[in-house]
């Protein structure tokens, strides 16, 4: 069952990714049972793991650019009291009603560049997504997001692939790239106070995570402590 599992899993990834143009989104379930081993990562779980480091248990959370649903279900509702997953595909919204729905869970087909979800939110992800668009697309969704997030204790969780990673070759959708977490901190630092980034070193590939937040109390855990985080002081 596990070779056979393997197998079918491969030769979806080699349909759906061996030959351009690349999906716009990824069904995150070849690379649990394929890609992470055969690219020795499991780049996948350390993604949901961060970003659900920021959710609080009960809170609500807003998951942009999630794609096949994955993370939505399989980290974040386990925490939160309500998770809304949006994403301008609608083949990945009708994949992910269809493969990952959980009760607390809600999937709306919707362009974040256009607009966002009405409500506050305890926890932002977005995940894998912020390199898709331009840097002015980028600080306007930071700026709905901020006005999204809870006033006290909200958090921004994210990653990208950092730029010049021999993954991103094929990656025509990428928009903006960034070099390392120097580049990453300054266009998160242009709308949050609060923001610690770090890369996360795999053989096949750099990952850059982030979080971002008013005040620097509500970085979750030790990444905002020393290096991790730079804030504002005001004048």
């Amino acid at each position: 069952m596990r070779w056979a599992n393997r197998h079918t899993h491969r030769w979806q990834a080699e349909a759906e990714w061996g030959h351009p143009p690349p999906p716009e989104w990824f069904d995150h379930y070849v690379g649990l049972h394929y890609m992470g081993d055969a690219q020795r990562h499991n780049i996948a779980e350390e993604r949901g793991v961060f970003a659900s480091l920021a959710v609080p248990i009960g809170g609500r959370v807003l998951d942009l650019c999630c794609g096949d649903g994955f993370y939505a279900r399989h980290f974040y509702a386990n925490r939160a009291e309500k998770v809304v997953a949006v994403d301008f595909d609608a083949d990945a919204i009708h994949y992910a009603k269809r493969v990952n729905a959980a009760p607390n869970v809600s999937y709306e087909l919707r362009d974040v560049r256009e607009s966002l979800p009405d409500g506050q939110f305890d926890t932002i992800v977005w995940s894998g997504a912020i390199e898709h668009f331009t840097a002015a697309e980028v600080t306007a969704i930071l700026e709905g997001v901020r006005s999204r997030l809870v006033a006290r204790g909200g958090v921004l969780a994210g990653d990208t692939i950092a730029a010049g990673d021999s993954v991103n070759s094929h990656l025509i959708h990428h928009e903006l790239e960034y070099r390392d977490e120097d580049d990453l901190r300054h266009t998160l630092e242009q709308v949050f106070p609060a923001v610690a980034v770090w890369r996360s070193e795999w053989p096949s590939r750099t990952e850059l995570y982030f979080y971002a937040a008013q005040e620097s109390t509500a970085i979750p855990l030790g990444f905002a402590s020393g290096a991790h985080v730079r804030e504002k002081i005001s004048d």
